[in-house]
């Protein structure tokens, strides 16, 4: 159970740097779980529905982050590390990050955008 107040920083990474990921993130992030879902569908396994089967969804407890200082401290680290995987849907292609509260993840506070390639 989290308190209200603590986010979630939403990433998708190549199943293969999952481990290479979490060290990146190092003590930035409180806690850093896959669940085994796509990052296109969360709740949907990889290779099923809109997910490729090498994506995961990779979730980072930040814990009360108000100005977001933490959470773009790690996707900047991510991303020079080469490790973000952009979504491809329409309605949200080039989503690499995206921060929501704990408790329910419909409550989205911000997403970061690459640019993704026709």
């Amino acid at each position: 159970m989290t308190a209200a107040g603590q986010r979630v920083l939403h990433v998708g990474v190549a199943a293969r740097d999952v481990r290479t990921a979490r060290s990146v993130v190092g003590g930035l992030g409180r806690t850093v779980t896959v669940d085994g879902d796509g990052w296109e569908a969360w709740g949907e396994r990889p290779g099923t529905d809109v997910n490729d089967a090498g994506t995961v969804h990779v979730q980072v407890l930040v814990g009360r982050d108000p100005l977001l200082v933490r959470s773009s401290r790690i996707v900047s680290r991510l991303t020079r590390a080469g490790l973000l995987v952009p979504m491809r849907a329409d309605y949200q292609a080039g989503v690499v990050a995206a921060v929501t509260a704990a408790r329910d993840w419909s409550l989205v506070d911000r997403t970061w955008v690459a640019e993704v390639a026709a």
